[in-house]
C-alpha cells in the first residue's frame, strides 16, 4: 500500500489547493511544494534499496472476475523518473508561485499542476498496461488543462488543442 500512497499523495496537491492558497493567500503555491518535496525524499530512500537490486510491487485486487488488478511497482528506471517529476515538481511549484504572484486564478493553475504531477507519478510507478493507459491518458487531460490556462488566449486554446490531438492519439496507438 506504500506505493498506492505516494500515488494518492501525488494527487492530493490538486485536492488541497484552493484551501491552502485561501488560508495563505500569497504563500499557497510554495506551500503546496511540500507534497512533490515528501514524494522526492520517500523516493530518495527507496533509490537506495533499488540501488542494491531491490525493486517493490504491490498489486491491489480491482475487478477479480475479470483478473484486474492495479499494479504498481518501482525499479531502476521508475525511481529515477520518479526523482525527476517531484524534483523538478519542487522547483516548479516555488517558481510558479513566485511568477503567479497576482494572478487571481492561481488556485486554478496549482490544481491543474498537482493533477499533471499525480498523473506523471502513477504514470511511472504503474506496472500494468491497464494503469500505464489510464495514468497516461489521465496525463493527457492535466496536460491539456496546464497549456489551455489562460483560455481567454486564443494561442493558448490552439496550442492546448494542440497538444491534446497529440498525446490522445498516442494513447490510441498504445492501446
Amino acid at each position: 500500500m506504500e506505493i498506492l500512497l505516494a500515488v494518492l499523495l501525488s494527487f492530493s496537491g490538486a485536492i488541497l489547493s484552493p484551501l491552502v492558497h485561501w488560508l495563505t493567500r500569497k504563500r499557497g503555491g510554495a506551500l503546496l511544494s511540500v507534497i512533490p518535496f515528501l514524494l522526492f525524499a520517500w523516493a530518495s530512500v527507496k533509490m537506495w534499496h533499488v540501488v542494491d537490486g531491490a525493486t517493490f510491487q504491490e498489486t491491489i485486487p480491482w475487478i477479480q472476475c475479470l483478473g484486474l488488478d492495479l499494479v504498481f511497482r518501482i525499479d531502476g528506471l521508475s525511481i529515477f523518473f520518479l526523482m525527476l517529476i517531484t524534483g523538478f515538481g519542487v522547483l516548479i511549484h516555488i517558481y510558479a508561485n513566485a511568477y503567479l504572484s497576482h494572478d487571481t486564478n492561481k488556485p486554478r493553475f496549482f490544481v491543474f499542476l498537482s493533477l499533471f504531477m499525480g498523473s506523471m507519478v502513477g504514470l511511472v510507478l504503474s506496472g500494468s498496461l491497464l494503469l500505464l493507459f489510464v495514468f497516461w491518458e489521465l496525463t493527457s487531460l492535466s496536460s491539456y488543462m496546464l497549456i489551455g490556462y489562460y483560455h481567454e488566449r486564443e494561442k493558448s486554446r490552439d496550442s492546448a488543442l494542440q497538444a491534446m490531438l497529440v498525446t490522445v492519439l498516442g494513447g490510441l496507438f498504445m492501446l
